[in-house]
């Protein structure tokens, strides 16, 4: 194939699902016959496996406060972490777990497959996969928020797909799209004649969640590494100690129910640190009523929202794809939600293009 006829491709999202359809991609088609590029709408990599890094003082606190862990149930993604977890990049999580709830008497939980954690922070898989992408030459920039796409005629046009960056009077031309961000967003960023109605992506819904971050003073200590919390606006409590050996500082992770985010979505974020702390106290309470003193044990505290952090509706199928417009969609929201619906997601559609394009 000549350098003239070399197919280009764009992926949107630097998530799990985006990251594993270029590696798919790259596995089975070169750089001298396909190129690709992938822009990231943030900073960093990863999507919902985050990990954010807070300096309080002298000391640096890291919150994993997107996804918690990740199983491992499908070949694919199993062949993926394998060579991982040899090199201890990945380690299986085995936290001291409990059930707490205003009702109950606190229990222990136990979990009847192996559950994952990446060392150091949750984010750290997508930079293993950027990082080997980058080396088989696919472009990445993060920062880069698409503006605006504008599919012109393909029977007259080499690149179809025409994508502004930002501010950027630069417009990038390109023969498939592959977009790997949340179901909706989708309708913001694509104009409904571009879209094939049988797609039908405004179906396809998130619950959003409320992640309350808190640095814990020295000494400082709770009866186990996680709970699963009932009857609460609170759902989940990770301590930062059972999961990261470089917290300078300890910390917890508070995850509140996705029903409760989405009635509070309007409240600002110190509203939501407020009441999500005033239940965690509560919680605790039921523990040792000593609790009841949390507030003077806190150094700091931090809110994010994710305003897609849970599927709600699904696709039912692997990836959708538009072969007329050449445009494809992955993600986790297509099978369910969980790490690993995202990786397979977007290694199914990376194994179909790849065909088509190879």
């Amino acid at each position: 194939m000549t350098i003239e006829q070399k197919n280009s491709l764009l992926i949107i999202g630097a998530g799990i699902s985006g990251l594993a359809a270029a590696k798919t991609l790259r596995e089975h088609i070169s750089p001298n016959e396909l190129s690709i590029d992938i822009v990231e709408k943030s900073r960093g990599f990863g999507g919902r496996m985050s990990c954010r890094k807070t300096k309080i003082g002298s000391s640096l606190l890291f919150s994993d406060h997107g996804a918690q862990f990740f199983t491992a149930r499908t070949k694919e993604f199993q062949a993926l972490l394998t060579p991982l977890i040899k090199s201890e990049l990945i380690q299986e999580w085995r936290p001291k777990l409990v059930t707490l709830s205003a009702s109950k008497k606190v229990y222990k939980r136990e979990w009847f497959e192996k559950h994952y954690i990446c060392c150091n922070g949750m984010n750290s898989l997508a930079k293993h996969l950027v990082s080997e992408l980058k080396t088989n030459d696919v472009v990445i920039r993060t920062n880069a928020r698409v503006k605006n796409i504008t599919r012109l005629n393909a029977s007259l046009e080499k690149r179809p797909w025409y994508i502004q960056i930002g501010e950027e009077e630069q417009k990038h031309g390109y023969d498939w799209i592959i977009s790997s961000i949340p179901a909706q967003q989708n309708l913001q960023l694509f104009h409904q004649t571009q879209l094939n109605p049988n797609l039908n992506l405004q179906s396809f819904s998130h619950w959003p969640c409320f992640s309350l971050m808190l640095a814990l003073k020295p000494h400082f200590s709770l009866p186990f590494d996680a709970a699963v919390v009932k009857e609460s606006p609170i759902s989940w409590i990770s301590n930062n100690s059972s999961r990261q050996e470089n917290n300078s500082i300890d910390g917890l992770v508070i995850h509140s129910t996705n029903t409760w985010a989405e009635k509070n979505i309007e409240k600002n974020d110190e509203e939501i640190a407020d009441i999500l702390f005033e239940n965690l106290t509560k919680i605790l309470m039921t523990i040792d009523n000593s609790y009841e003193n949390l507030a003077k044990n806190i150094d700091h505290r931090d809110v994010h929202r994710w305003a897609h952090a849970k599927t709600k509706h699904k696709a039912g199928s692997d990836f959708l794809i538009n072969e007329n417009q050449s445009l494809g969609f992955c993600g986790d929201w297509c099978i369910g939600n969980r790490v690993e619906d995202a990786f397979v997601s977007g290694n199914k559609l990376g194994a179909h293009l790849a065909k088509i394009l190879g």
